[in-house]
């Protein structure tokens, strides 16, 4: 497991997530809200490096991939 973080829905703020194998989990709601909404998205293989960042311009986070 290796923690990332990013603004992964535009709000300014950012939010922890994690790597697992080829999977990023990105939680979208605060830490300190009671109900917790995490997006999950495969991409890669489980021994890239992962790095995340705004790629688009669009103020919202993604994973990324370092071969």
């Amino acid at each position: 497991m290796i923690p990332v973080v990013g603004d992964w829905d535009g709000d300014g703020k950012d939010n922890v997530g994690v790597r697992m194998g080829n999977t990023f989990y990105m939680r979208t709601s605060p830490v300190t809200s009671a109900t917790e909404t995490t997006t999950s998205v495969a991409y890669g293989d489980a021994s890239d490096l992962p790095i995340t960042g705004d790629w688009d311009g669009n103020h919202i986070d993604t994973q990324g991939i370092v071969r």
